[in-house]
């Protein structure tokens, strides 16, 4: 009841929420559809109960923020179909399409009861982000880099990405092992396939793997079916740019046929199941090992052709086999008769034009002997004409022309001249003796 304060109309907080929740009973009776980011679950454990709180942001800011309500039994349904739809369960930061009606209670404020969630909605986002990531890939030129590396013609050892307890990797691993022709080596990197943990297990596998690519011909991503909500962590921008650039081919065997994850399609080479990839590498190997016997048999079936041609073209090998030595003695006798020829022709050439050589070489000896006497014959008699016209001619002794005229301007071993009338006389000192 209301009351009156001094000239004001008072209702009671009780009053006037009853009367707001009764007006929103009214006009806001039916349930709707809306459009709401979940920021904080808020689910207790204890109770079963859950109490999100709902948002709606635009270019950052806040638009709206509104608490919700699901009731226990609903949660655990609305959580069990997200797990078996998806692979995960409710969570913070989920953009849903929720079905709700709301409810102002007197004690515990204005709420939104929620009844479902459209899966489809989600399933409807993941496929908008999922081709945003391809024309990414697409842009940045990574989306067909791994497509156009060659695997080796023999798949020896494999890296393989899976769950140990799946199903998917139990397939691969029958077909693999079954192979008796050509056996195949593989490393699993247990990870999660699926889950809020898949994407982080999934980049750090392919990190481990990178560390050591050299030691393998190949990755083998390989996953059992389900639904394409599942599937999602392989539509990751980040798993997928990690495989487009990867340094070796790496294959996918994901899901069913319906399944066309981004990780499927920048891979090397890509199967709609994990069997239908072993099987792959199996016949792959096979071939190769069956073309190689092939080949075998074409070398040895050749040899056996030119062995028997031999066998009949030397029916009588001692017979050929001499002639054949005799023909080749004759061959190189010949040859050695020839080489000699040649080298004594050689040498005859060589003395005769070194005879020449020296022929010639004695007469301009002679010649430039001639020559040079004759011209100091002339100096030496022009020298003696000019003495004997300084000295006379009388009988002069000269050394380093330089007169002599006694016995002490000579010693031991001086050369000195002595001028006559009709010549002069060279003399060498031997001795001495001097008067007194």
């Amino acid at each position: 009841m209301s009351e009156i304060i001094g000239d004001k109309k008072v209702h009671s907080l009780y009053e006037f929420v009853s009367s707001v929740s009764r007006a929103i009973d009214k006009f806001y009776n039916k349930t709707y559809w809306i459009k709401a980011e979940i920021s904080k679950l808020n689910h207790f454990p204890k109770t079963g109960h859950c109490y999100p709180e709902l948002i709606e942001n635009h270019d950052g800011k806040q638009l709206a923020n509104i608490s919700g309500f699901i009731h226990r039994d609903d949660f655990q349904k609305l959580n069990q179909k997200f797990l078996e739809t998806t692979g995960e369960p409710i969570k913070d930061g989920m953009v849903v399409l929720i079905f709700a009606k709301v409810h102002l209670s007197t004690t515990r404020g204005l709420k939104i009861n929620i009844y479902d969630i459209d899966i489809n909605s989600i399933v409807g986002s993941q496929t908008m982000l999922k081709n945003l990531n391809i024309n990414k890939l697409k842009s940045e030129g990574l989306f067909a880099r791994n497509k156009q590396l060659k695997l080796p013609r023999l798949i020896k050892k494999l890296a393989v990405i899976s769950v140990e307890t799946g199903k998917g990797y139990a397939d691969f691993m029958t077909i693999i092992k079954a192979c008796e022709k050509f056996k195949v080596e593989t490393t699993l990197l247990n990870t999660a396939m699926v889950g809020s943990q898949s994407v982080a297990e999934i980049l750090s596998s392919l990190k481990a793997i990178l560390a050591r690519w050299k030691d393998f011909d190949a990755v083998c991503v390989v996953r059992g079916g389900g639904g394409e909500a599942s599937l999602q962590c392989f539509n990751d921008y980040e798993i997928a740019k990690n495989i487009a650039q990867f340094p070796i081919p790496v294959m996918a065997g994901i899901g069913h046929a319906t399944n066309d994850t981004i990780t499927e399609q920048v891979c090397c080479k890509s199967f709609v199941s994990p069997s239908e990839l072993a099987n792959y590498i199996v016949k792959n190997n096979t071939d190769e090992v069956n073309g190689f016997n092939i080949l075998i048999k074409k070398i040895a079936d050749r040899l056996a052709v030119v062995s028997n041609f031999h066998k009949e073209k030397f029916a009588n090998p001692t017979e050929k086999i001499k002639l054949k030595f005799n023909y080749a003695i004759k061959l190189k006798f010949n040859k050695l008769q020839q080489v000699q020829s040649n080298i004594a022709a050689l040498e005859k050439r060589n003395f005769m034009l070194k005879q020449q050589n020296v022929e010639l070489l004695k007469h301009k000896i002679i010649s430039l002997v001639r020559t040079n006497f004759a011209a100091k014959n002339q100096q030496l008699t022009e020298v003696i004409s000019k003495v004997m016209m300084i000295v006379g001619k009388q009988n002069k002794i000269f050394a380093d022309n330089k007169y002599v005229k006694c016995v002490k301007d000579l010693k031991q071993g001086d050369e000195f001249q002595i001028f006559m009338e009709d010549g002069v006389i060279m003399a060498h000192v031997d001795y001495i003796i001097r008067k007194g």
